[in-house]
């Protein structure tokens, strides 16, 4: 199951689940769209053990029926201060953002999420990307081709690690 947390009108925290399978299929079949027949970079997935395990099936499935798939995961890790922050930081953003809108009625409204207004549901998400997905996303190294970048640093920093990954990877998609 894949989770999303929110804080309810009582405070309370609550977990959306969304079913391994629902997610599975949703991606595949989006995936068949034409207009990925060049490629796609897929972000966000896969998050749990059940579509890691899918993703490999499919990539060794193509493997063995002769493709040449270019299945590549890159994970950008952070500590967990400063994901909390990076996620408030994002909330606030977006807030800003939505407020001038409102006041000029032009533009389009950013989604605001509860993981980025609030500490401790952003800490509970960082914590599940973690102990769940991250773990998850491990079992691929030496299977596929697998990068971890540290995503400390300024957008530029970043960029050009990722950029560098890419490279490594030799993905023609920048």
């Amino acid at each position: 199951f894949c989770f999303r947390l929110e804080r309810n009108e009582n405070g309370n925290i609550l977990a959306h689940i969304f079913r391994n399978a629902t997610v599975i299929s949703s991606v595949f079949n989006a995936l068949q769209d034409p207009i990925y027949k060049d490629g796609v970079v897929v972000d966000g997935f896969p998050r749990t053990q059940e579509q890691v395990y899918s993703i490999y099936r499919l990539y060794r499935a193509l493997k063995e029926k002769g493709y040449q798939p270019l299945f590549s995961v890159i994970v950008l890790t952070l500590d967990e201060d400063e994901s909390v922050r990076r996620q408030l930081y994002r909330g606030e953003r977006a807030k800003e953002h939505n407020e001038r809108i409102l006041k000029s009625g032009q533009g389009v409204f950013q989604e605001v999420r509860q993981t980025d207004l609030d500490p401790e549901i952003a800490r509970q998400r960082y914590q599940i990307f973690m102990q769940e997905t991250f773990t998850a996303l491990q079992s691929l190294k030496g299977k596929m081709p697998f990068v971890t970048i540290d995503a400390k640093g300024n957008f530029h920093e970043v960029k050009e690690r990722v950029l560098s990954a890419v490279k490594l990877l030799k993905l023609d998609c920048i």
